[in-house]
Protein backbone atom coordinates (compact mmCIF):
# COMPACT_ATOMS: atom_id res chain seq x y z
CA UNK A 1 0.00 0.00 0.00
CA UNK A 2 2.83 2.12 1.11
CA UNK A 3 4.77 1.40 -2.39
CA UNK A 4 1.69 2.32 -4.36
CA UNK A 5 1.22 5.59 -2.72
CA UNK A 6 4.54 6.56 -3.19
CA UNK A 7 4.42 5.34 -7.11
CA UNK A 8 1.54 7.39 -7.43
CA UNK A 9 3.27 10.39 -6.07
CA UNK A 10 6.31 9.80 -8.37
CA UNK A 11 3.81 9.94 -11.12
CA UNK A 12 2.31 12.91 -10.37
CA UNK A 13 5.31 14.71 -9.68
CA UNK A 14 6.52 13.60 -13.21
CA UNK A 15 3.58 14.61 -14.29
CA UNK A 16 3.17 18.49 -13.17
CA UNK A 17 7.58 18.63 -14.10
CA UNK A 18 6.77 17.47 -17.55
CA UNK A 19 3.46 20.05 -17.72
CA UNK A 20 5.86 22.97 -16.45
CA UNK A 21 8.87 22.11 -18.91
CA UNK A 22 6.76 21.90 -21.70
CA UNK A 23 4.93 25.18 -20.84
CA UNK A 24 8.30 26.68 -20.50
CA UNK A 25 9.92 25.64 -23.74
CA UNK A 26 6.40 26.85 -25.65
CA UNK A 27 6.67 30.13 -23.49
CA UNK A 28 10.39 30.55 -24.57
CA UNK A 29 9.35 29.58 -28.29
CA UNK A 30 6.86 32.14 -28.73
CA UNK A 31 9.15 35.11 -26.97
CA UNK A 32 10.12 36.83 -30.60
CA UNK A 33 13.51 37.04 -31.26
CA UNK A 34 15.01 37.44 -27.56
CA UNK A 35 17.70 35.48 -29.15
CA UNK A 36 17.80 35.01 -32.76
CA UNK A 37 20.68 33.01 -33.37
CA UNK A 38 19.57 30.57 -30.92
CA UNK A 39 16.04 30.65 -32.99
CA UNK A 40 17.68 30.58 -35.81
CA UNK A 41 19.91 26.97 -34.74
CA UNK A 42 16.74 25.69 -33.93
Amino acid sequence: MLLLMIALALLAAWAVIAAVVTAARDGYRAVPDRHPELRAAR
